[in-house]
């Protein structure tokens, strides 16, 4: 897909962090308690989710559309906002790999031809730069994003329950304004539809299982 050690390892033109922090400074609405503030407001848990899934979700989901990366003119940089393809699982496994095994944090500042300016090694995600290349809010909507997938792939049955409950939703007629007895209706499409479920482990469906 791409190569791990990328030839752009790290490129010119990408505002260093106390530019980052310069425009952190003159974002935050308490301009007087400064940069300490600014921090509180930009934190995230990352406690119970696999590092890689967090740095996948992390890379995906920068878009360049912060106030810092306006300043970035490198075509290689630029091109991967648009083209690069989303990074897979066993990539990601083996940055978190590489730097562990180095003894190094799990810090990123350019990854794969993107500006990412994050530290993942805790358990709390401090968002600040990371948003101000990629847009206010991304770093907690890559996070979602990975917590969604997370889930997905904990809890299959529920999460399948859960989609399907959405598409009856979408499905319905009147789907902008349900009343509540049209949501118990999706959700009872959604409990005893015609499709069930696979259970994890033998491949059979709920009715297929023997009492």
């Amino acid at each position: 897909m791409y190569p791990v050690n990328s030839v752009f390892s790290r490129a010119s033109n990408i505002p260093g962090k106390s530019h980052v922090l310069s425009a952190a400074q003159k974002s935050s609405t308490n301009g007087s308690q400064g940069v300490s503030a600014f921090f509180g407001q930009h934190q995230v848990s990352i406690s119970k989710l696999s590092k890689p899934l967090v740095l996948k979700c992390l890379w995906d989901n920068a878009k360049g559309e912060g106030v810092a990366f306006t300043k970035i003119k490198n075509p290689a940089i630029l091109m991967a906002m648009k083209l690069l393809p989303e990074m897979d699982i066993k990539i990601a496994e083996q940055h978190i790999q590489n730097a562990q095994s180095k003894n190094l944090p799990l810090s990123f500042g350019y990854l794969d031809n993107k500006p990412l300016e994050i530290n993942i090694t805790g358990n709390n995600l401090n968002t600040q730069s990371y948003d101000h290349y990629h847009g206010d809010g991304s770093a907690k909507r890559a996070i979602y994003k990975a917590k969604e997938l997370d889930d997905r792939e904990k809890y299959p049955e529920e999460r399948y329950l859960f989609d399907q409950f959405d598409q009856a939703v979408a499905d319905h007629p009147n789907s902008g304004e349900l009343t509540e007895d049209q949501l118990l209706d999706c959700l009872m499409s959604a409990l005893h539809g015609k499709d069930n479920p696979p259970v994890p482990g033998n491949g059979k469906n709920p009715d297929q299982q023997s009492t």
